[in-house]
């Protein structure tokens, strides 16, 4: 798998697996904000809290998805490759063959949309902090 393959591989399934975790995160959120009607300096703290554990599981994503891969490629260069790597690693070799440069830009766009808003949203808690 060349660098850049690799390189959209780790922003898409972390971006894929944010996805789902994120939505938990708002569920839970929601849950907690109509149970336990909180002051709104409480609401303020859980959502700068989801922010951060959001951040962290796109962290956690990639490193996950590059051990995945990683060990994938190790198997791959020991010669010993088994069916059920090989079985393993044909979706995800054939998706980036079929549409890379779609993906790839895709995913790109995505993580660095990310960045820029979480950037935002410190540059707004820092002003928010400072005011106060």
């Amino acid at each position: 798998m060349s660098l850049t393959a690799y390189v959209s591989a780790l922003l898409l399934w972390s971006a894929l697996h944010l996805v789902w975790q994120g939505a938990l995160v708002v569920a839970a959120f929601s849950w907690w904000q109509r149970t336990m009607r909180p002051s709104p300096s409480m609401r303020y703290r859980a959502a700068v809290s989801c922010v951060v554990v959001l951040a962290a599981a796109f962290i956690i994503n990639g490193m996950t998805t590059h051990f995945a891969l990683l060990e994938n490629a190790r198997l791959g260069a020991d010669g010993a490759v088994l069916a059920e790597t090989v079985g393993a690693l044909r979706p995800i070799t054939t998706m980036f063959d079929r549409s890379f440069d779609g993906i790839a830009i895709l995913a790109l766009v995505w993580s660095v949309g990310v960045v820029a808003n979480m950037l935002r949203l410190a540059l707004g808690v820092w002003h928010c902090a400072r005011l106060h």
